[in-house]
């Protein structure tokens, strides 16, 4: 539209940005599936345990602990015995480590892609104008 015909790199900008929505959907469905599969297994795991830090009591706030501990927030009394400790660890090597750089590499692919196509846009945007 109008945006990217302003000026070459702002073009480039709105491109990429427009490349990496479309290109996020399908890992976000999945990054999603695997936080409430995570967050299920808290909360069947935990739901009776007193724990302080992340509450396991209802599927919401096991959702909304596993989205924090996504984010980098997390505390070891969370987790009181073995098996919950090994669910941290399968996850953190998941979620935080693979997933995460799974979302680097599409930024990177859909930054890429945007480079190499952002010249021609720009000047069939100009001409749109």
């Amino acid at each position: 539209g109008f945006l990217k015909g302003t000026g070459i790199q702002f073009a480039t900008f709105i491109l990429m940005l427009e490349e990496i929505v479309l290109n996020i959907k399908t890992f976000l469905i999945v990054f999603m599936a695997m936080l409430v599969m995570f967050a299920m297994l808290y909360h069947v795991l935990l739901k009776d345990h007193d724990v302080d830090g992340a509450e396991w009591g209802s599927y919401p706030s096991s959702i909304w602990a596993v989205w924090l501990f996504s984010l980098g927030q997390f505390d070891d009394s969370a987790f009181p015995n073995l098996e919950s400790q090994i669910i941290f660890s399968i996850f953190a090597l998941v979620i935080i480590v693979v997933m995460m750089n799974v979302l680097i590499a599409i930024v990177s692919d859909s930054f890429a892609s945007a480079m190499s196509r952002s010249e021609p846009l720009f000047l069939r945007a100009r001409v749109d104008l």
